[in-house]
């Protein structure tokens, strides 16, 4: 599979073009996480198919939006989902990785209930690649 402005699964792959955020979102259920929970075989898949740039997108793009779900349930958290740091950190990239419709349609009721019955799995943040790590393998 080329990448260099091709398509891959449906999704415009320029080297260098600034992903939109339809297009990350489309990366983020071309990696079934729901399917097996497995961030080893996912970060395979996104290497095998992005390029450093578009790696570093997608990174960021997750990171915004797990610093948008802190921001907007920390406290909830806080007071009423009993689950550590750790858990929540699962919890919160759990949200994403089930997708952009799941993300847009969470709620504390909905968190809390995934809190406490353990509806999230270690993690979904291990499946996308590190900027350092990018970095690190584009100069070797």
């Amino acid at each position: 599979m080329k990448k260099n402005g091709k398509k891959i699964f449906g999704i415009k792959c320029d080297k260098m073009a600034k992903m939109t955020e339809k297009e990350l979102w489309k990366w983020i259920r071309k990696a079934q996480w729901k399917k097996d929970h497995d961030y080893k075989r996912i970060e395979k898949f996104y290497v095998a198919n992005l390029n450093p740039s578009q790696l570093m997108q997608l990174r960021s793009f997750f990171n915004k939006k797990m610093d948008a779900l802190d921001k907007k349930y920390r406290e909830y958290w806080i007071k009423n989902i009993p689950i550590s740091d750790d858990s929540w950190m699962d919890l919160r990239a759990e949200v994403i990785g089930r997708g952009e419709s799941f993300y847009k349609s969470i709620t504390p009721a909905k968190l809390k209930k995934m809190g406490e019955t353990g509806d999230y799995y270690e993690c979904f943040d291990y499946s996308i690649p590190y900027e350092e790590d990018i970095k690190s393998k584009n100069t070797q």
